[in-house]
């Protein structure tokens, strides 16, 4: 049984956990480990017989704070331990404040892995938004370290098309078996997901715009018989303290109709 070491982005978060579930369904016969400190995902992992999580304690935190101990970023027994890594996620190269930090312990990751000549993979992910052409380069000596970069849009593809890895392919989500909802009736419903801009760079300066908009949205659609669904895909980052929020300013009759 082949063992797969996987860096994913777990925090609740709808699209990452479908990301998950799609990736240990297809291959089985593989022994997943996801790299993620905290026992909060113990219960969503337990429900898949090929995936457990890396096992950190207290001690291991406060170890590796006081740099004692290096238990949590030991990638060198981790690439022993397993005979492939994984980064799967979507928004997964974003340039934020936190990027240097973050790079270099992916390629902390990645060198362990390529110098055991174990491949290294790149599944679902976008690239961007950014805003230097360092961060940009510095993504281009990254992928030419990994054996397989798959997006799932065709703008981060044409950015890096001449890395002979890089390729192209649909959201991975978009395999999952939907037939049992084929059949259900059509109503008069509008969905809406609703996220905290707060929480995403470059997005928190439109706050009051994204609640005003969402909200004559709403009232839009509900005054032309629609009913409308609030969705929060990640409590985590503040999705349903904002829809809340959003609810707050609705009149009594509409929020008859949310």
């Amino acid at each position: 049984m082949k063992k797969i070491f996987v860096d994913i982005y777990l925090a609740f978060n709808l699209g990452d956990d479908l990301f998950l579930d799609v990736l240990v369904k297809k291959y089985p016969s593989c022994k997943f480990t996801v790299n993620h400190i905290g026992k909060n995902y113990d219960k969503f992992i337990s429900q898949y017989n090929n995936v457990n999580r890396r096992k950190y304690t207290a001690f291991n935190k406060i170890a590796q704070r006081l740099k004692i101990a290096d238990s949590i970023t030991n990638y060198d027994k981790v690439a022993e331990e397993h005979d492939a890594m994984v980064f799967i996620g979507g928004s997964i190269f974003r340039e934020e404040d936190y990027h240097h930090s973050l790079y270099q312990d992916r390629m902390k990751m990645v060198r362990e892995f390529k110098r055991r000549d174990k491949p290294i993979f790149i599944l679902g992910a976008n690239f961007g938004p950014f805003e230097t052409e360092e961060f940009l380069n510095d993504y281009k000596q990254f992928f030419k370290l990994c054996d397989d970069v798959c997006f799932r849009d065709l703008y981060s593809y044409r950015l890096f098309k001449n890395l002979p890895q890089v390729r192209y392919s649909p959201d991975i989500v978009f395999q999952m078996d939907v037939n049992e909802y084929k059949n259900v009736s059509n109503e008069n419903k509008v969905g809406f997901s609703i996220i905290d801009v707060r929480h995403k760079d470059g997005l928190s300066n439109y706050y009051n715009e994204y609640i005003n908009s969402t909200v004559r949205s709403i009232e839009l659609l509900a005054g032309k018989g629609y009913e409308c669904c609030l969705m929060s895909f990640c409590e985590q980052e503040g999705d349903l303290d904002l829809i809340k929020t959003i609810m707050s300013k609705l009149s009594p009759d509409i929020i008859k109709k949310v």
